[in-house]
């Protein structure tokens, strides 16, 4: 493996994706590039500055790995004409042994990254289309993040109409679409645990959208924001079979509605086997319910091992105790010190009147 020359605050490796793909042999690594070695040998700039090139280097492994393709078939940060204009497609999926012609496209992704808006990620699903219907693509995948929509490209520049053709996940080579994205016990597909800065990063997105401008205070959102958090591990926790989907999760030509009716009915069943957790019902409109399903919907918060709903307080409630109250915040790693230094169990009684979540 070629070296790389580093600083000390941002190692590639570090991320396991970047890592594994490295050892699978899709990756070399040297000075500030990164090198997509059986895809022509593509060389694309790696830096803490750029983000996009970590969530481009994240897909396209799962490209080449959960969904199949040979990376071959795959192009990186390839020029296309579309219209009078020349642009730039993240990643293209040609068909199976063809020529990298724009009449053998068979999808386009477009990566953005963590820390768009929901705004700017419209924005990019509608690029995303109009990039692969100009070059004939059966499909567009736009990502952010853990965030994915994958759309069926039409001739249509609506993000109205473009969303009435979502489909549940990326084909797996070259196969029709699955309804669902995420399912119980499959190696690939299964939501996986992240780590505190990402979930962080997650719910401050999530905070905006509930936010909206000040639509919702601070804790009003915290609240509803609360009983998602709730509702997604209600799910987690039912007895799915394996292989079966989960349920906190927006599927193919789904509308709003339809999404936040089940996601309503997931809370009031997880109501039923503890009435004392929440009282209210929840109060968000059905689109910003259906923005959080999509932000959420990728992560294990079961198995994510942190206080969930302390990070999320931390990320809903920060900027307001810091900045109005004067309060700040515990790091989490002096918390787990204490913890692990008083060695207490589920069976010790804490006098803490002021404990909450334990994070002031």
């Amino acid at each position: 493996m070629s070296s790389l020359a580093i600083n000390s605050l941002f190692n590639p490796l570090d991320y396991l994706y970047i890592k594994r793909g490295v050892e699978l042999g899709y990756f070399t690594l040297q000075d500030d590039s990164i090198f997509y070695i059986q895809t022509g040998n593509r060389k694309q700039k790696l830096t803490a500055r750029d983000p996009e090139e970590l969530v481009r280097a994240e897909i396209y492994l799962d490209l080449v790995t959960k969904y199949k393709y040979d990376p071959r078939d795959l192009g990186i940060e390839v020029s296309i004409q579309v219209g009078s204009s020349s642009k730039y497609a993240d990643i293209i999926i040609y068909h199976k042994g063809e020529t990298h012609e724009p009449k053998n496209t068979f999808l386009i992704v477009e990566t953005k990254k963590s820390e768009i808006s929901d705004v700017e990620f419209e924005t990019a699903i509608k690029q995303a289309n109009t990039y692969a219907s100009s070059q004939g693509a059966k499909y567009s995948a736009t990502i952010s993040g853990k965030r994915m929509e994958v759309i069926k490209a039409i001739n249509n520049s609506e993000i109205d109409r473009i969303m009435q053709e979502t489909v549940g996940d990326i084909p797996v080579c070259y196969d029709k679409p699955t309804e669902w994205r995420f399912f119980k016990g499959d190696e690939f597909k299964d939501i996986k645990p992240i780590d505190k800065s990402e979930l962080m990063r997650i719910f401050k997105k999530c905070n905006n959208t509930l936010w909206d401008g000040g639509q919702l205070s601070p804790l009003e959102a915290f609240d509803e924001m609360s009983k998602l958090i709730f509702a997604k591990i209600s799910d987690e926790l039912a007895n799915h079979k394996s292989g079966e989907p989960y349920y906190f999760q927006v599927k193919s030509n789904e509308s709003a509605i339809e999404v936040a009716n089940r996601i309503h009915a997931i809370y009031a069943k997880g109501l039923d086997r503890d009435e004392e957790v929440f009282k209210d019902p929840i109060k968000i409109s059905n689109e910003k319910l259906v923005t959080i399903v999509k932000q959420i919907e990728a992560i294990n918060l079961n198995k994510t091992d942190l206080d969930s709903k302390g990070v999320a307080f931390e990320a809903f409630m920060q900027d307001f105790f810091v900045g109005k109250a004067g309060q700040y915040f515990t790091p989490r790693e002096v918390i787990e010190f204490m913890v692990e230094f008083l060695d207490f169990d589920n069976n010790s009684k804490v006098l803490d009147p002021a404990c909450g979540s334990s994070g002031f």
